[in-house]
């Protein structure tokens, strides 16, 4: 109903959502999200948002890291990444280096 409404009055309709529960230092993919059937099936975009997080000595160790990945797109079936960091109050695309190379090694 949300894809007929913003097709009918030609807008944008943003959902957010969480994801389902899972281990903090294991990236998110289109499966984790709460409902993912129905909200990736019928989206033209899924973009996710990750906070790199890494475990030291039995803790969780969380960065400034931000992973924007474009998951799904229904136009023309491009994806990607962009790495950003938070600094000064505002996110800066910059790369970095994971912390941890299980949780980025594909991205």
């Amino acid at each position: 109903e949300l894809h007929k409404i913003a097709v009918k009055w030609n807008v944008i309709i943003f959902l957010i959502c969480h994801v389902n529960s899972m281990e903090p230092d294991v990236k998110p993919t289109t499966r984790n999200l709460r409902g993912s059937s129905s909200i990736w099936g019928e989206s033209d975009n899924v973009i996710l948002l990750w906070r790199e997080c890494f475990k030291e000595k039995g803790q969780l160790i969380y960065t400034n890291n931000i992973l924007v990945s474009l998951q799904a797109n229904r136009e023309d079936g491009d994806t990607g990444n962009i790495k950003m960091v938070y600094k000064n109050g505002v996110f800066v695309e910059e790369d970095w280096q994971p912390n941890t190379s299980e949780a980025l090694k594909d991205w």
